[in-house]
């Protein structure tokens, strides 16, 4: 387990996402509205036609490259589009890149490799596909920045959030550009989710939806200037379990390895919770951890409310390594806006693996 804190400044995000950009997702999440609404006219149905009716799942068009490595170029182009917009200044001259993305394998991205090929010689082939075109597309000036790539799920961006912050503080750059996307919408994607009854379906209510976005965040060292300054403390869980040992899996989700990085970031006696930004995605497994966590939580603070919570994913619908930067978003916009209610946020995030994560900011 691991833990950092360092004051920073968000000095630029964009936004690319289901419900548009930055400022336009994050009003339409505040405001309740999402991509997924019933029929304008076909409110009710006749007598006898009640019954649910299969879903249809079709992949994004593949037109003009839109398809694995090109589509994860276009959601960053997006997202860098709409950085400058909200920045409305250019970038920094210096800064260093860091980017989280998720195994390729895991989204079911052909590369160019054969079939043995170990893991580095896959991650390679596919960020020596991926790299040069995302650098040239968004500027040529970001192929001589110093850069780094982690992929993971959802601590991917927790991790490289760490990694900026350390960077900072060692004074090695004032500025860490980050780099997130992921999209469960390809089409041999949405098949094995399909397959493995992972989707919410009519037979399956306890799938999630999934989604596809992408974010580029600019982290800074913070000034008496900065718009928002936070202190930002990472916590992680790296424990995984054998796949195998089903006995584990059920175990790692009733609730005690979350509630053990909540026992480090809360402290022994508190009035109120800060405010929760949780990745529930209508899985039944991640209900049940959120669930029990509520139990011990409410154990150890008996007299204090449970806590109020963010759901993301009712919004932008499940966006694997993406949960992390949505919720950050979403936080950002409450401040920037001066509707947030709390200047205490805790974005919490677990992966099917094992591993676990709290991002914890005060602002």
């Amino acid at each position: 387990m691991s833990m950092k804190s360092k004051l920073i400044d968000i000095s630029g995000i964009g936004l690319c996402s289901s419900m548009g950009g930055y400022q336009d997702a994050c009003a339409a999440y505040r405001a309740g509205l999402n991509r997924f609404s019933g029929h304008e006219f076909m409110k009710l149905m006749f007598a006898g036609e009640e019954e649910p009716a299969p879903l249809t799942v079709a992949g994004v068009s593949t037109l003009y490259g839109y398809e694995s490595i090109g589509r994860t170029i276009k959601l960053f182009q997006q997202a860098y589009k709409d950085l400058l917009n909200n920045r409305k200044k250019p970038l920094p001259e210096k800064f260093s890149i860091l980017i989280a993305l998720p195994e390729p394998e895991e989204r079911e991205i052909e590369l160019d490799v054969p079939w043995y090929a170990n893991r580095t010689e896959k991650l390679k082939s596919y960020m020596d596909t991926l790299l040069p075109t995302l650098f040239k597309q968004l500027s040529p000036t970001f192929s001589e920045m110093p850069f780094q790539i982690v992929f993971g799920d959802r601590l991917a961006f927790p991790r490289i959030l760490q990694k900026a912050q350390d960077a900072l503080e060692s004074e090695d750059t004032e500025h860490c550009l980050l780099f997130i996307a992921d999209s469960l919408l390809g089409k041999e994607d949405l098949d094995f989710q399909l397959e493995h009854n992972m989707i919410k379906t009519a037979d399956n209510p306890v799938g999630y939806i999934p989604g596809e976005g992408a974010a580029m965040l600019l982290v800074s060292t913070a000034t008496e200037r900065s718009n928002v300054s936070m202190s930002v403390h990472v916590l992680m869980d790296k424990t995984t379990f054998d796949y195998d040992d089903e006995a584990a899996e059920r175990e790692s989700w009733m609730g005690k390895k979350l509630f053990a990085l909540y026992e480090q970031c809360l402290p022994k006696e508190m009035e109120a919770y800060p405010e929760f930004i949780i990745d529930l995605n209508g899985q039944e497994h991640r209900a049940q951890e959120y669930g029990m966590l509520q139990v011990m939580l409410k154990s150890r603070y008996p007299d204090i409310p449970l806590p109020t919570e963010q759901v993301p994913a009712l919004g932008f619908g499940e966006l694997g390594a993406m949960a992390g930067p949505i919720g950050l978003a979403i936080i950002l916009a409450s401040i920037e806006r001066k509707y947030a209610k709390q200047r205490h946020f805790i974005i919490s995030l677990s992966e099917d693996s094992g591993r676990r994560a709290l991002i914890k900011i005060s602002v």
